[in-house]
């Protein structure tokens, strides 16, 4: 978005990276459980609340990690 003397001049829809990341579910687990406690404590907005909708995705790119041997 290009803003000029406080208006929208132009806007750029550009590319919106995600990751795939495929981790042990055990340490899936682990750390949804102190991402959800630290949002609770620290952010007004809910967990629920904070994913990407698809429709706002024009340009994505998956990264794929394999992290399924950390843990």
């Amino acid at each position: 978005m290009v803003v000029k003397d406080g208006r929208v001049a132009a806007e750029h829809m550009g590319r919106t990276y995600w990751v795939n990341a495929q981790v042990d579910p055990d340490l899936e687990r682990e750390v949804l459980k102190d991402v959800e406690y630290n949002f609770k404590r620290y952010y007004s907005v809910n967990l629920n609340n904070y994913p990407v909708q698809e429709r706002y995705m024009h340009k994505e790119e998956e990264v794929r990690i394999d992290a399924s041997d950390i843990g």
